[in-house]
């Protein structure tokens, strides 16, 4: 039995999978005549996302080296980001399917809980399911690096050690550098950046916690179904494969409603936060920073 908070009263609720499903409005998917084995699962949980979701999408579509069928799981709550959905059908490279559904008014939902729900309509054929926010720009070769490491049967959790933020409203940047705390694996507990599981994982997953930090979700999930303490040996890190593709993808802050804690270190870089040093326009698609600035007064 878990228990939901809706409209300031707890209640319980015996299975939240059931009641997000429950609350499905609206419903949409698209399939891929080529017909590639599905290999990766891309899940995108967006909440109030209409506005900025265009960033995920277009980072999906620049995505290099796919020589491998993936597919791309959508959950909405709040926001009508169908449209903006749709107009990238086909464009995204050896994309299998596009899987939509709009949900009913759950905001109390916690985001754990849509990621089990997402991960379980993940297909058959997926290894690998991939976390990715609505309001990040995913570096170039993020999905071929994913797909790489989880060719090793040693590999639990890919991730990026480094990356750019980038605050909508001041304008300002900072550098995630996680190896200001492990120099191998960055902040390997739980703090590293873009991540991947197996997909078998995270449809053995539970919450009945439910969780508001996703990295200790993810963390004491993968503890729980391998029964190992999670380390080096099973953490594999973006740069193994590309040393600078972070470089190529930017995270974003200030137009979410899930960063705000994060602003203060744009002012004052402390612990794994220090200056940029990195010009967005080095290494992001000029539309890509034309429409981040559009973003500001929005």
């Amino acid at each position: 039995m878990s228990r939901v908070k809706e409209k300031s009263i707890w209640f319980e609720v015996d299975n939240i999978e059931k009641l997000i499903n429950k609350n499905i409005k609206n419903t949409y998917h698209w399939k891929n005549p080529n017909n590639l084995p599905i290999k990766l699962t891309v899940g995108l949980p967006l909440f109030k996302s209409d506005k900025i979701v265009w960033l995920a999408l277009e980072s999906l579509k620049n995505q290099v080296n796919i020589n491998f069928g993936w597919e791309l799981i959508i959950y909405e709550e709040f926001g009508d980001s169908l449209e903006t959905i749709k107009s990238f059908v086909g464009k995204l490279p050896n994309c299998q399917r596009i899987f939509y559904k709009q949900v009913g008014h759950l905001e109390k939902i916690p985001l754990s809980s849509k990621w089990i729900t997402i991960g379980k309509q993940a297909s058959k054929t997926s290894k690998v399911f991939v976390f990715h926010d609505a309001d990040d720009y995913s570096p170039t070769k993020r999905l071929y690096i994913h797909n790489e490491h989880f060719k090793n049967s040693n590999c639990f959790l890919s991730s990026q050690i480094e990356g750019i933020f980038y605050n909508i409203k001041s304008g300002k940047t900072i550098l995630y550098n996680g190896r200001n705390i492990d120099r191998e694996l960055g902040s390997s507990n739980h703090t590293n950046l873009n991540h991947a599981i197996l997909t078998k994982d995270i449809k053995n997953m539970v919450d009945p916690k439910q969780y508001r930090l996703m990295h200790s979700f993810i963390f004491k999930n993968i503890k729980r179904i391998h029964a190992k303490n999670i380390h080096k040996k099973y953490i594999w890190t973006s740069n193994s494969v590309s040393k600078n593709n972070w470089k190529t993808g930017v995270f974003t802050d200030g137009f979410n409603t899930i960063s705000r804690s994060r602003k203060r270190f744009y002012n004052k870089p402390v612990y794994q936060f220090e200056v940029c040093r990195y010009k967005l326009k080095k290494y992001i698609p000029l539309n890509v920073i034309r429409f981040l600035y559009s973003l500001k007064n929005v």
